[in-house]
């Protein structure tokens, strides 16, 4: 059963890292084993064989995920100056607000991972984390 305290949580922790990776502390890198194809008019068509999802990106995602196929992992930051070099026009705050939103659904999707210290950190981790957590609280509260 979900619980509004674990929507809660989940929106928290995830709130949290996306803080801590939009200030570089971790790498962000592509799942392995991921289909591409890269369409005429910018679009990306991933497959994610865990998933078995089939989804249509739109050109900027297109270009994350090529920076991310060329260069293995990337920082927050260096992804945010590529972005400003392919979209000049675009204010720099705005690119990385977006890019915060990217990441976030790219993450959700089970597109990308994070690395920190030799640590991977996939979006179904932090999930059971904070699953075995709302489980042990209700334990510790007699439900």
């Amino acid at each position: 059963m979900i619980t509004n305290s674990l929507i809660t949580n989940i929106d928290k922790h995830i709130n949290g890292l996306l803080t801590e990776v939009s200030s570089d502390k971790y790498m962000i890198s592509l799942l392995k084993n991921l289909k591409f194809r890269f369409e005429r008019d910018g679009r990306v068509v991933g497959f994610n064989p865990i998933t078995w999802k089939i989804t249509v990106m739109n050109p900027t995602m297109g270009e994350i995920i090529k920076i991310l196929q060329k260069k293995g992992s990337v920082k927050f930051s260096d992804l945010v100056t590529h972005l400003c070099l392919i979209y000049p026009e675009t204010p720099r705050r705005i690119i990385k607000n977006d890019l915060k939103n990217a990441i976030l659904w790219l993450f959700t999707n089970e597109f990308i991972y994070l690395q920190k210290q030799n640590t991977d950190i996939h979006f179904v981790d932090i999930l059971r984390d904070i699953m075995q957590n709302n489980n042990k609280e209700r334990e510790n509260n007699g439900g």
